[in-house]
């Protein structure tokens, strides 16, 4: 009797054993399964999706259940022409990443090189200036001229025809814009300045000026004269 329990026990445990193994590599099967094969990137120029795609390259053959967010945000934000990027699992073996690419907002000359400032406040490099945008010079913490460049758009000056930025060490911009006018702007209440300037420039009078001075509250100088 003893003898047939045992016997039971060992066929019992036998069985158990057999299933547990079964499901284990049904897991282990459908992990495997999961291994990347496809890296998709797009979004961006041919060059700069390729640059990235061999970037993530190592990602190859690593399972796309249990991705390393962290490096992979590291990675892909290490190009400083990248706004924003969205990541995509195509189940069984396939990741793709979307690219949002920064906007060009200004030039910029460091150290003899062109750069462009990137709406993600990052310097993008640059084989030429971009005609469209502005030139930003003067020694400017980016973070000052993204603040700066929010005063312009929400001020009734147009971005389009503006040619030159300038800043100043007393935290202080000026503005020539494309038909040739310089607008000198003050440290304090900059929107109302700007939106003055849009008023001035306007009107005939000041059609044939080639500076307003706002400098000063409440007064206007064109030209070295006072109004």
């Amino acid at each position: 009797m003893m003898h047939q329990q045992i016997s039971k026990k060992i066929v019992l445990y036998f069985f158990l054993f057999i299933l547990l193994g079964t499901v284990n590599n049904f897991k282990f099967s459908k992990i495997f399964k999961f291994r990347i094969n496809e890296i998709k990137v797009y979004g961006l120029n041919d060059a700069q999706n390729l640059k990235i795609s061999n970037q993530l390259d190592f990602l190859k053959f690593h399972n796309l259940l249990f991705l390393d967010k962290i490096v992979i945000d590291e990675i892909i934000n290490s190009n400083n022409f990248v706004e924003k990027y969205f990541v995509f699992k195509r189940y069984p073996q396939t990741l793709e990443i979307k690219i949002l690419k920064a906007k060009n907002i200004a030039n910029v000359v460091k150290n003899k090189n062109f750069f462009f400032i990137g709406s993600n406040g990052k310097l993008i490099e640059s084989n030429k200036p971009d005609k469209d945008i502005p030139f930003v010079f003067g020694n400017l913490n980016i973070k000052n001229f993204l603040a700066f460049k929010k005063e312009l758009e929400i001020s009734k000056l147009e971005y389009s025809q503006i040619e030159k930025i300038f800043y100043f060490n007393s935290n202080r911009w000026d503005v020539k814009m494309k038909n040739g006018i310089l607008i000198k702007l003050p440290n304090l209440k900059t929107i109302q300045a700007l939106n003055l300037a849009s008023k001035l420039i306007s009107k005939k009078k000041f059609s044939k000026i080639s500076t307003i001075d706002l400098r000063i509250e409440n007064q206007v100088i064109t030209n070295n004269e006072q109004f």
